[in-house]
């Protein structure tokens, strides 16, 4: 079915300031140059569009001039500057002098582990507050800054991306508290507060500038705001069983000791709702009467049992359809979105000369195809979702290669999108081109998305590097022989044998501790250490010629090789540094303990290779 103008529900008048063309058929179309600076406008937005249906979101994009194109691809490229300031601000509350220790007196040293009055700090306090400030100013103008690049290519839109605008809001409020702390750094009570608080923004900017997070955080005020009701039931069986209690057991050791009021009954109450406290609050009453365990057991089975399930069921069941109609909301915007996007594209120039139109001669030439109204990127923004609806598009229109080539090269330059070679690109089209005349109709340009998580995911393992550095040892005989060896099922099937009888040998070795003996700290090769380095030996070799057969990628591209690398990689450092010359005798006990546990570690293997429990994990 043909689009028209009209198809275009509430929108205003276009803007003719980007695109101004004359509508016409594609028979009354001349055979002229088009202007390649409006290909690339019309390229730059379609690539935002599909950015947008990559990750299944509306929102602003940047003003339409070159400088903004710029600096939205500067702002892509900041990412990981970005990413590793957020991470420093939320790591330095672990290092940084905690704010009760700034002035404590010689009574409380800050972090002393015998003083009850005292948070641990597990002696990690070494930054101090000056370092602290200078690192988290450091972190906020990198922050600052990045929100000001995004200002700059959004302009007037950026008041429409409510995160942003209330991460620049924490960004600017903490630093007026570094100055306050700065400033005010003699007066006890204003830089405890401002330090303090500091440490909350830095959560709120970690929380509401990740998308994942503030999604997940939205469905469940979505879920708690449904779930009001069956929550407000637990509320008032719990009051109402303190309110018989407080009547029941007045004037009885029980309503002493636990229950003087009903303030008090309805805390204890909900902790027993979740046995916490069960038989503790009630044996003051069953000393004195052992019918009184009726009220409580009747209480705990019928809160537990029936009560708490149907909260636990309505909960799952209110998340479960939130995510449906999330996942929902997020497809039909991909679908609208890549819409948008193909449409664009169909209208970009072609210079392939071996392309000719669908159903049409081949030409040579360049076609300036059917213009489309044009619209400011605030308009887009505005006239999202159901009210920029074009219907789909009709089967006569296509995206040809070199124009999705240019898209691709495009989308290299964003964050959400990972990097396509140009051998992926190629791939990604031909796979996308299903009836291979070399054009992406709409039905074939709607899974773009699809195969580009595919495809970003998906990596081709490299060949090994003796078959790419010495290909004649590769050829070799003695060579062949060793990899079919290698690659042969019962390799594998000798390696978990091998595994059996190591865990035999952990459980013997590990019985005198079990039954409560204490640990033998004599670091001296016995039977048990003899055994446990040849097994040692026998899986370094193993995992040696896996990564001389398969290559470092091939291997490393298995998470089995990678726990079984790792593994066999500390355990053989852990035995090297417990058999150095004149180790230090104060770390010997805890070097023994890690050994011991490292070589249980070990039986994780098994585990891997039992079919059953790895398809829990998938």
């Amino acid at each position: 079915m043909q689009r028209s103008l009209s198809s275009l529900k509430g929108l205003p008048p276009p803007s003719k300031v980007h695109f101004p063309f004359r509508s016409m058929s594609m028979e009354e179309t001349p055979l002229v140059p088009r202007p390649s600076s409006t290909d690339n406008d019309l390229l730059i937005t379609a690539s935002w569009f599909v950015e947008d249906a990559f990750l299944g979101i509306s929102r602003p994009h940047p003003v339409r001039t070159a400088f903004a194109s710029r600096m939205y691809t500067l702002y892509a490229d900041m990412h990981y500057l970005r990413g590793i300031a957020v991470v420093v601000l939320l790591g330095l509350s672990f290092f940084e002098i905690p704010p009760w220790c700034a002035r404590s007196d010689e009574s409380a040293s800050c972090g002393d582990p015998t003083d009850p009055a005292t948070p641990l700090t597990f002696e990690m306090a070494w930054i101090t507050d000056i370092q602290s400030v200078c690192i988290e100013a450091a972190c906020l103008i990198v922050l600052l800054a990045n929100k000001y690049v995004r200002y700059l290519y959004l302009r007037e839109n950026f008041t429409s991306r409510k995160d942003s605008v209330a991460v620049t809001a924490m960004i600017v409020t903490s630093s007026f508290l570094l100055v306050v702390r700065v400033v005010f750094a003699n007066t006890w009570q204003l830089d405890v507060l401002a330090k303090q608080v500091c440490g909350y923004f830095r959560v709120l900017i970690f929380a509401v500038k990740n998308r994942n997070v503030r999604r997940t955080a939205r469905k469940i005020w979505l879920v708690v705001a449904e779930v009001h009701n069956i929550l407000s039931l637990v509320v008032v069986f719990v009051v109402f069983f303190a309110w018989v209690a407080t009547m029941v057991f007045q004037g009885t050791d029980e309503g002493k000791k636990v229950m003087p009021d009903i303030y008090d009954a309805s805390w204890h109450m909900l902790i027993l709702l979740t046995a916490a406290n069960f038989p503790d609050v009630m044996m003051p009453a069953y000393d004195k009467n052992r019918l009184s365990v009726i009220f409580f057991g009747f209480f705990l089975c019928f809160g537990v049992f029936f009560l708490l399930n149907v909260v636990l069921a309505v909960i799952f069941n209110n998340f479960s359809r939130n995510s449906k109609l999330s996942d929902a909301r997020r497809q039909h915007t991909r679908v609208t979105k890549l819409q948008l996007a193909f449409d664009l594209l169909c209208h970009i120039s072609s210079t392939d000369s071996s392309l000719h139109p669908i159903g049409g001669p081949s030409s040579s030439f360049r076609r300036a195809p059917t213009p489309v109204a044009s619209y400011s990127a605030k308009d887009l923004w505005e006239h999202r979702h159901d009210d920029w609806f074009l219907g789909e598009p009709s089967v006569n229109e296509g995206v040809p290669w070199n124009v999705m080539e240019r898209l691709f090269v495009q989308m290299n330059h964003y964050r959400h999108i990972g990097f396509l070679k140009r051998s992926k690109m190629r791939l990604l089209f031909d796979t996308l081109d299903a009836d291979g005349d070399g054009v992406l109709t709409w039905v074939e340009f709607q899974s773009i998305c699809d195969l580009l998580h595919i495809a970003l995911t998906k990596r081709r393992a490299r060949s090994s590097e003796i078959e790419r550095f010495w290909p004649r040892l590769y050829a070799s005989s003695p060579f062949q022989a060793v990899a079919r060896c290698v690659q042969h099922k019962r390799f594998e099937t000798a390696i978990d044998v091998l595994l059996v009888v190591n865990m035999l040998l952990v459980v013997a070795e590990s019985l005198p501790v079990l039954n409560g003996h204490a640990i033998s700290v004599v670091l001296e090769l016995n039977v048990w250490e003899r055994l446990e380095l040849v097994f040692s030996i026998v899986y370094l070799v193993e995992l040696g010629l896996k990564v001389i057969v398969y290559g470092v990628s091939r291997y490393w591209s298995s998470m089995k090789n990678r726990f079984d690398g790792l593994l066999t990689l500390l355990i053989l450092a852990v035995d090297v540094y417990v058999y150095l010359p004149e180790p230090n005798h104060d770390s010997s006990i805890v070097v023994v303990k890690v050994l011991l546990v490292a070589r249980c570690l070990r039986l994780f293997r098994l585990i891997i290779n039992i079919e059953q429990y790895v398809s829990y994990y998938y």
